[in-house]
């Protein structure tokens, strides 16, 4: 028999009994509750750990993915440059170094000429040629005076090398004339004034 306790005495501990658990025990004034310790797959404070499923990317797997593309698009970009630069360097009329030339400030130099020749004495056209140091369309303004009054057509196309033909001309008579010079920019250069002589009939 369990003998009672007498007043002012502290009942004697019981002892668990077989496939028992000792009861837990409350704290005390002043005491801290014991640390649970985190179980199998739980994090410290209780907070269990998520395990990746089967067929979950996993985020490095991610962030990869990721690069992959960023780089794909930049090669996608660089690859379409390129072959719009080749398309306008060796199919185009004018290749993007086309406007570059040894001319500054908007100015075209002539390299050669002008050179006037005519075909016979008995002809009244003349054909004025000479070359320049970019590619531009050229026209002559030409007349017996320095006001000129007469000009030549325009060349249709930009080219360096500039031949035009100055037709009817009043024979034995002598011409001033200059060369209009216009690059792709729109930048037009006029030479000095220079003559020549048509032949005689």
């Amino acid at each position: 028999p369990q003998q009672q306790a007498g007043w002012g005495q502290q009942p004697p501990p019981q002892q668990p009994g077989w496939g028992q658990q000792p009861p837990p025990q409350q704290p005390g004034w002043g005491q801290q509750p014991p640390s649970q310790q985190p179980g199998w797959g739980q994090q410290a404070g209780g907070m269990p750990q998520q395990q990746q499923g089967w067929g979950q990317p996993s985020m490095r797997r991610s962030t990869s993915s990721s690069t992959s593309t960023f780089l794909i698009v930049v090669l996608v970009v660089l690859l379409a440059s390129l072959g719009t630069f080749g398309y306008f360097a060796f199919f185009s009329d004018s290749p993007p170094w086309s406007g570059i030339s040894g001319g500054t400030g908007g100015t075209i130099e002539v390299t050669s000429g002008p050179f006037v020749t005519v075909a016979d004495n008995t002809s009244s056209e003349v054909a004025i040629e000479w070359e320049t140091d970019e590619l531009c369309k050229g026209q002559i303004e030409y007349g017996e005076t320095t006001e000129y009054g007469s000009e030549s057509t325009t060349e249709s196309s930009f080219v360096k090398s500039h031949s035009i033909s100055l037709p009817d001309l009043d024979p034995g008579t002598s011409y001033n004339y200059r060369l209009l010079m216009t690059d792709k920019k729109g930048n037009t250069t006029t030479s000095a004034n220079k003559t020549f002589t048509s032949p005689q009939t």
